[in-house]
């Protein structure tokens, strides 16, 4: 029975000056009007392109693809970056073609089956690496994502507009950034640039391990509808689920422990009484559990005293910093325009997901391309077939040569800057809200912060939207 010291990372404060970039949006036109959305379409069908800096009259619209380039590159003299945002990526390089004048640093980013508007591009010119060009399709940053693509070239510039000047206007910089995820992280150390106990980061893999697996037995609760017609149902949701947690709840800072071989029941409650985050994986009546702090805390010392054993555990120092940011999210997104209130959410929710997101180091494995696959390159990452409840995603990747080489990617791996106690925290404190909402009325659905039910759930109080719905099938 040991304990393990952990050694912790600070998280560093943002660096670098507000974004300087010409910030422009772009959209390409094509001859058929009607098939502006297809793809593969080259500079032969180019009717015309269209581009407009954002808080500037500056704008151009020319069929000329090099007269385009030239005007996005900017002065050659003041080196100033620039940041185009094409509204469809696919489209509207295709009629464009890429840069003129600049030569490509990063492939863009492989994209999710389910987001294939995520887009993002480096170039910087030959000879001047610090004249440089980034490329973010809009549905990286857009709410409706790849549906953003039916949007006029107005109104996509008046949506960009409003949300780069509620960037800059609330410290959620220093910069723009191609996701909502990167945004959240980002603007978090901007605002805890002078706090003292913003979160860390361990190398601990073996403590990783534990934190994956707690995280991943908290999944948000899922209730499914069975058949039937109802007379009437109530229906509630939380208008920002997650980001009332994270307004509210303490979060884990720091690993000030970890038990990997067993945990006296006895330090858990000096950890619990002393206002410590803990984790702990334990044994009541021969049955196994991942039990996290809210769960933990709502337990009396007797109750404590039933749990057989303890055969992992860790305790983290708490800290309210977190609370603080995602208030001031909350009074971002009330302050927002209209359009933009659904990015400002987007901001908050997105978090703490950042915070524990699932490593993305792929590794090449041996493969020997088997024709049924075909429609699987290119399109990953993909849950293993073989066993759905395997943590482990693979994608399949064409080469210029026209192989097929295999990645794979185990979800559990330790990765740098990762905070799985925080994703562990937020959906165990998700759950024990939903559970506590749910007792002891007829719940027909339920996902992750809804409910439908048979009868009144509770009474609508703030941050609950709460309505009745008769005849519902």
């Amino acid at each position: 029975m040991t304990e393990q010291g952990v050694k912790s990372y600070w998280m560093e404060p943002a660096k670098g000056a507000p974004d300087k970039r010409r910030i422009i949006v772009m959209k390409g036109y094509g001859c058929d009007a009607g098939r502006q959305r297809s793809f593969g379409l080259n500079l032969e069908h180019c009717r015309s392109i269209e581009g407009r800096v954002v808080g500037s009259d500056d704008r151009i619209r020319t069929a000329d693809p090099s007269h385009f380039w030239e005007w996005a590159w900017g002065d050659k003299t003041k080196r100033q970056p620039s940041l185009v945002v094409p509204i469809l990526p696919d489209r509207d390089l295709a009629l464009a073609g890429e840069p003129l004048g600049g030569e490509l640093r990063c492939e863009p980013l492989r994209s999710p089956a389910d987001n294939p508007a995520l887009y993002i591009a480096k170039y910087h010119r030959v000879a001047n690496k610090r004249h440089r060009m980034d490329v973010y399709g809009l549905g990286n940053l857009h709410p409706e994502g790849v549906y953003c693509a039916d949007l006029t070239f107005n109104d996509a510039y008046e949506w960009l507009s409003d949300y780069v000047c509620m960037v800059r206007a609330n410290d959620l910089g220093p910069r723009i950034y191609p996701t909502y995820g990167q945004q959240a992280a980002y603007s978090l150390r901007t605002f805890l640039a002078d706090e003292s106990e913003w979160p860390r980061w361990h190398t601990n893999k073996e403590l990783h391990a534990f934190e994956w697996d707690v995280k991943a037995a908290h999944p948000p609760i899922r209730v499914r509808a069975e058949e039937g017609f109802h007379e009437r149902l109530w229906y509630m949701d939380f208008t920002a689920f997650y980001v009332s947690i994270l307004a509210t709840e303490k979060m884990p800072a720091r690993a000030r422990g970890y038990w990997p071989d067993g945990m006296p029941v006895e330090r858990l409650a000096i950890a619990l009484e002393r206002g410590d985050c803990a984790m702990v994986e334990c044994e009541i009546d021969g049955d196994t559990y991942l039990l996290t702090t809210p769960v933990l805390e709502s337990m009396t010392y007797d109750q404590l005293e039933l749990i057989d054993g303890i055969s992992r555990g860790a305790v983290y120092t708490p800290t309210t910093a977190l609370q603080r940011w995602a208030q001031h999210l909350y009074y971002v997104r009330v302050a927002a325009p209209e359009t933009v209130k659904t990015a400002a959410k987007a901001l908050g929710v997105t978090l703490w997901g950042k915070l524990s997101e699932k490593n993305r180091s792929w590794a090449p494995v041996e493969y020997d391309f088997d024709p049924w696959d075909s429609e699987l390159v290119d399109i990953g990452p993909i849950q293993d077939f073989t066993d759905p409840d395997s943590e482990t995603s693979f994608r399949l990747d064409r080469q210029p040569d026209g192989t097929v080489t295999k990645l794979v990617n185990d979800a559990r791996a330790w990765c740098k800057r990762s905070y799985q106690a925080i994703g562990a925290h937020v959906l165990a404190h998700g759950r024990a809200r939903m559970s506590k909402l749910m007792a002891d009325i007829d719940v027909v659905y339920a996902h992750t912060d809804s409910i439908w039910a048979t009868e009144p759930i509770l009474p609508a109080r703030h941050g609950y939207s709460h309505r009745k719905l008769n005849g519902v099938d």
